[in-house]
């Protein structure tokens, strides 16, 4: 076997007149205040948040009362479901399905999918078990299960459907 020599590089510094203690290194120089003060709107952007920024940290915020939720969801089924007729068998928050009949609204906090998966399954599982004048439709509600990643909520609320697919 050949010994092989490590590469090796050379690093040189070329001080060209100045003295040994000053770092030659040291680019700080390049951020004068010339320079701070071209940027300084959009470091100061980067500090504070936007309006747009605390909507929507508003818009992620869950309220910690239950029926604060449960109420925006059922105003929300009436503006966006009922009135605006997204779902021919929504007639308000109150009542849908085919039969016409109540609506329930049950909420889950859980985050884990095993405990969705299960919250899920005992809520079809009531839907069946229950006669259509007591309840009709069912929306689960899951304030905390994948806030924020809408694709993440997506595909897994694409595996509860596809068992009851014929």
């Amino acid at each position: 076997t050949m010994d092989k020599q490590a590469p090796m590089f050379y690093l040189k510094n070329y001080n060209f007149g100045k003295k040994d203690e000053e770092d030659s290194w040291d680019d700080d120089d390049d951020w004068g205040d010339d320079l701070l003060a071209k940027y300084a709107d959009v470091l100061k952007k980067d500090q504070t948040d936007s309006a747009q920024d605390l909507a929507l940290q508003k818009l992620n915020q869950v309220p910690e009362d239950d029926k604060v939720i449960v109420e925006v969801i059922r105003d929300w089924v009436n503006v966006i479901v009922s009135d605006m007729g997204i779902c021919p068998f929504s007639q308000s928050a109150d009542k849908a399905g085919l039969p016409v009949g109540p609506v329930h609204y049950p909420l889950s906090r859980n985050v884990r999918p095993e405990d969705v998966y299960a919250t899920y399954w005992h809520e079809v599982d009531y839907l069946i078990s229950n006669p259509e004048k007591d309840i009709s439709t069912t929306l689960l509600i899951l304030p905390a299960f994948h806030l924020g990643n809408v694709e993440a909520f997506t595909s897994f609320t694409d595996t509860l459907s596809q068992p009851l697919e014929p």
